[in-house]
């Protein structure tokens, strides 16, 4: 993860709060070189904007259930996917479009492609625990976003140290909306950790 650093850090703990019916998504996903192509996103449907800004809430218990590979497709594209202009689905500043989302599941650690509306396999290991600085903060969810930035797109710019955690804060607003409409429990969890590895 070079000339990544570790943002504002919010990191989503996403899962179900009712009963699911559809299969584990990711379950068959076994090699490192996987790339996940992931269905198209709903963009139809859900409820009233408005209503959804009304019914977003941060719960602290989440059921081990899993998300299908739909709702983990809209997830991802309200995050930071390809919106109808050919830019991301949040703002950035300058356009930078310097965001990243990882997608931590119980298998298998991910990195979204917006371009392809895909995830790429980067460790075969269970690393939601890792996720945040609190314990407790999450980790039975089925899934862990980690919002980061890749600072190589500001080009040694002092400006990307105001504006990174911004495009975090719109990340986790997008996804906590998305999160309302299907009826989700969701939490979010700071680490104030930057480094580079």
């Amino acid at each position: 993860m070079k000339n990544r650093t570790a943002l504002l850090f919010t990191i989503l703990a996403t899962a179900w709060s009712v009963s699911l019916s559809g299969g584990d998504a990711g379950n068959d996903k076994t090699s490192m070189n996987t790339e996940w192509k992931l269905p198209a996103p709903d963009k139809q449907g859900g409820i009233p904007l408005m209503q959804a800004v009304s019914e977003r809430k941060t719960t602290r218990e989440f059921k081990p259930d899993t998300l299908s590979e739909q709702t983990l497709s809209d997830l991802l594209y309200a995050a930071c996917g390809i919106s109808h202009d050919g830019k991301l689905t949040i703002p950035t500043a300058l356009n930078r479009q310097d965001v990243i989302v990882y997608v931590l599941l119980k298998e298998k650690a991910w990195k979204y492609i917006p371009a392809t509306h895909s995830l790429k396999a980067v460790a075969n290991a269970d690393l939601r625990r890792f996720a945040t600085t609190r314990p407790g903060m999450g980790e039975a969810g089925y899934v862990s976003f980690v919002i980061v930035s890749d600072k190589s797109k500001w080009n040694g710019s002092a400006s990307g140290a105001k504006y990174m955690p911004m495009h975090a804060g719109a990340v986790m607003q997008q996804l906590y909306l998305v999160c309302a409409a299907k009826k989700l429990a969701t939490l979010t969890r700071q680490s104030e950790e930057t480094k580079e590895n």
